[in-house]
């Protein structure tokens, strides 16, 4: 077998295929989110095309990891592997690396809808007018937060499709927590765009309830582009080694195991898009729609959204309920640092309670890194 070859972002050169599909089998059962990071494909003859309708099919059951190519693949094939969802490869004959990249730019227009990153030319055109300029004509940046915001007002939902769809935008990622209210957000972008890359920061402290919530949301609206973002486990061994950081220093808890994370996920990024409403607390109350958030624009298209119209366009689409907000969560973080919220409290007053503390530092400055902060 030759060196791997990566075609996407997607693809873990690191690690080998954790299960092999073999040309027919039928994949169509829960092959559980995360259980397998990288899922092999064998093509026994190149000319046996049954393995991008397999792939094509874990893309569209919510599988975000490696698919990779195995076998008599072709540097005719990579176009078709890349639309079908394929992320690596690894052919029994030698293909040049460069030979791979040189095909996937050979196009730089597509017509139709794949299970690759890559958007068509109707979807880039959507709306029209200024949407259909090419990229190269305008590039938006932090300086024009503000513009923006007064040319949407009114009109979010046309700024999320707008910022999904338009290069202009650059490259977007949402940032999900996938937490009480999160469902919104993702079925409004999946509508647009399922292959939009979904961050979400896995700080070691999820609840459970957080994770099984997460897995039916990207298998109902068909995410394939789902990435979990961890702490950098030697910072971890130096900073937290016996995981209580969280009870004395929550700030600098919340600085290695999110924002650092989080800061690292979003590099190359020139938009992100969260879902934070005014309602939810004091310090959110004048947020707008479009923010500048170190150096690239940050989207808030629910800002102006009040718990009843997130609960209302929930029960409209039969959108799964976190399961904790029945247990009296409205805002559900690391389970260490969330408690149940009292009737009449503040939506937050359960995240870090007794500390003077309302946001973990995503959407703050924290200058602090914790790195020369005593261990105890």
């Amino acid at each position: 077998m030759t060196e791997l070859l990566a075609l996407d972002d997607r693809a873990r050169l690191d690690l080998p295929a954790q299960l092999l599909i073999e040309p027919g089998e039928d994949i169509r059962a829960d092959i559980g989110p995360g259980r397998h990071p990288v899922i092999g494909v064998n093509f026994p003859k190149f000319r046996d095309g049954r393995g991008y309708s397999t792939a094509r099919i874990l893309r569209e059951q919510g599988y975000g990891g490696d698919i990779r190519a195995i076998g008599d693949v072709t540097i005719d094939q990579m176009l078709c592997l890349n639309r079908t969802g394929f992320s690596s490869v690894a052919p029994a004959r030698p293909i040049p690396r460069n030979a791979v990249e040189t095909v996937l730019s050979r196009y730089p227009a597509i017509y139709q809808r794949g299970a690759s990153n890559r958007l068509p030319l109707w979807a880039l055109r959507h709306g029209g007018g200024e949407a259909a300029i090419p990229p190269s004509a305008r590039r938006y940046g932090p300086a024009d937060a503000d513009a923006l915001t007064r040319r949407f007002d009114g009109r979010a939902e046309a700024a999320l499709a707008a910022v999904l769809t338009d290069p202009a935008f650059g490259k977007v990622a949402l940032v999900s927590s996938f937490g009480a209210e999160s469902a919104v957000l993702l079925h409004q972008a999946a509508q647009i765009r399922r292959d939009i890359p979904v961050l979400v920061v896995d700080t070691g402290w999820l609840f459970a309830e957080t994770r099984a919530h997460a897995h039916d949301l990207i298998a109902r609206l068909g995410l394939v582009n789902v990435r979990w973002l961890k702490p950098d486990p030697a910072l971890l061994a130096e900073k937290d080694p016996k995981g209580l950081r969280w009870s004395y220093d929550p700030d600098g808890c919340c600085h290695i195991r999110k924002v650092l994370p989080l800061e690292k996920g979003l590099a190359g990024y020139d938009l992100w898009i969260s879902g934070r409403k005014r309602h939810q607390s004091s310090t959110r109350a004048a947020m707008a729609l479009f923010e500048a958030a170190d150096g690239r624009l940050k989207l808030n298209p629910l800002a102006g959204w009040t718990a009843s119209m997130v609960h209302d366009y929930a029960r409209r689409h039969d959108l799964p309920p976190h399961p904790l907000v029945a247990q009296g969560y409205p805002s559900i973080g690391c389970s260490p640092c969330t408690s149940r919220v009292l009737p009449g409290e503040d939506p937050r007053a359960g995240r870090w309670r007794g500390w003077e503390k309302s946001e973990c530092g995503i959407h703050t400055a924290q200058p602090d890194d914790g790195r020369n902060d005593p261990v105890f």
